[in-house]
C-alpha cells in the first residue's frame, strides 16, 4: 500500500528541522532571518535530466518550483513509479536534536552512510546534513522500498556532491 499521506508529514518536519533556531537581527522581521542565508544552490541546479533517468528511466524529467525540484518519470510511469521531492535549505543549531526525534519517532528510520556529512532515513524520504546545508529526498507513491531506498540515495549523494 502507498503511503502517500506521510510526504506532507515528512516535509512539514523537515522544514521545521530546516528552520529552527533561525533569530532576526535587530530591524529584521523573523522572516527575514529565516531567509537570510540564501546562497544554497536550488536542487535543480545540481541534479540533471540524466540523474532522472537514472532513477525513472527514458522520459523522466525535473519539475522546479520556487525552493523545491520535483524527479518524475514519464507521465505514463507516474502512478507506478511515484515522485521524489529534493529540498536544500540551511541547517540550524538544532540538527542534532532534531534529528534524535525524528529517528525516535519512526522505528524504520536508520542512519546512512555516505550522503553528505550525516544522512539518515525518516518515513519515506532521507534527510541529510553536508556543511551547512540540509537536504531532503523525500518519495511518495513508491510501490518497492529497495528501488526507492536506492534513488533516494543516489539522488541525495548527488545533493551533497554538489553543494
Amino acid at each position: 500500500m502507498a503511503r502517500i499521506w506521510l510526504v506532507p508529514v515528512v516535509a512539514g518536519i523537515t522544514i521545521g528541522l530546516g528552520g529552527c533556531g533561525k533569530t532576526a537581527a535587530p530591524g529584521q522581521t523573523a522572516g527575514a532571518a529565516a531567509s537570510a542565508p540564501a546562497a544554497l544552490r536550488h536542487p535543480c541546479d545540481v541534479v540533471t535530466v540524466q540523474d532522472a533517468e537514472r532513477v525513472f528511466g527514458p522520459g523522466a524529467h525535473l519539475v522546479r518550483s520556487e525552493t523545491e525540484c520535483g524527479v518524475e518519470p514519464a507521465p505514463a510511469e507516474l502512478s507506478k513509479r511515484g515522485t521524489i521531492t529534493l529540498k536544500i535549505e540551511p541547517v540550524t543549531d538544532s540538527w542534532e536534536s532534531g534529528k534524535q526525534m525524528m529517528m525516535q519517532s519512526d522505528e524504520t528510520s536508520k542512519q546512512v552512510s555516505g550522503v553528505g556529512d550525516d544522512a539518515f532515513t525518516f518515513m519515506r524520504g532521507l534527510i541529510a546534513k553536508k556543511g551547512k546545508a540540509q537536504i531532503s529526498a523525500i518519495g511518495s507513491g513508491y510501490h518497492d522500498d529497495k528501488t526507492r531506498e536506492d534513488a533516494l540515495r543516489y539522488l541525495g549523494a548527488k545533493l551533497a556532491a554538489g553543494i
